[in-house]
């Protein structure tokens, strides 16, 4: 973006996008069926930000939840999946990181036309700017540092203890990244750049012989 782009013209939420719209009451009907909280008219506006995957606020009488759902139309192989978002943070939320509390997973496309999973609402301030403006310097300081603890507690995690056992493939990480990563520009270029050719071939030729899974 431009760098006088006027970050505090942001609004938390929008009108549904076009393209992002959803049968608001045949998701009311499922909800009535899956949440106890469910009661009145659902209300649904969209997440302004986060869409590489759909992101709404949904709000019935007092409660309020978010709604994360793949995208529509044809999607890269392993891209866009909820359902690891949903698992990774169910785990995480009975330990001492910082989560939504996970409500629901959908996993048939037939009700909003991809599957989608549905968390608590958790108020906060949010900062657009990575140079987080307008707080004092200890502000500043605080948040950081808190950001950095939190990530070190992601990275402490005994992911086996906490129900990640059996959750996608263990060792040869790098080597299956990679080999994604190829593939994914493969499907996905839309003209011939010899400089990625030779950055794949690079990275195929160098990558690290041993691995440590950890969650990051």
């Amino acid at each position: 973006m431009a760098r006088d782009f006027n970050y505090e013209s942001l609004t938390e939420t929008i009108p549904v996008r076009e393209a992002h719209q959803i049968d608001v009451g045949v998701l009311s009907e499922y909800l009535r069926e899956k949440l106890e909280a469910m009661s009145g008219t659902l209300e649904v506006v969209q997440m302004r930000a986060g869409q590489s995957n759909p992101t709404y606020l949904l709000a019935s009488g007092r409660e309020e939840w978010v709604l994360r759902k793949k995208p529509p139309g044809e999607l890269l192989p392993s891209a866009h999946a909820v359902e690891r978002e949903y698992r990774v943070q169910k785990a995480l939320y009975a330990t001492d990181v910082p989560v939504a509390r996970m409500l629901h997973l959908c996993e048939n496309s037939d009700i909003i036309g991809t599957p989608f999973y549905i968390m608590e609402r958790m108020k906060g301030r949010v900062f657009h700017v990575n140079a987080v403006p307008d707080v004092t310097k200890e502000e500043r300081r605080l948040i950081l540092r808190s950001m950095n603890d939190v990530l070190a507690r992601i990275h402490g995690i005994d992911w086996k203890a906490c129900g990640l056992e059996t959750f996608g493939k263990l060792g040869n990480y790098y080597t299956r990244q990679v080999g994604r990563w190829g593939k994914q520009w493969e499907l996905s270029k839309q003209a011939e750049i010899p400089e990625m050719d030779r950055l794949i071939e690079w990275l195929n030729a160098h990558i690290p012989a041993e691995d440590e899974t950890t969650l990051v």
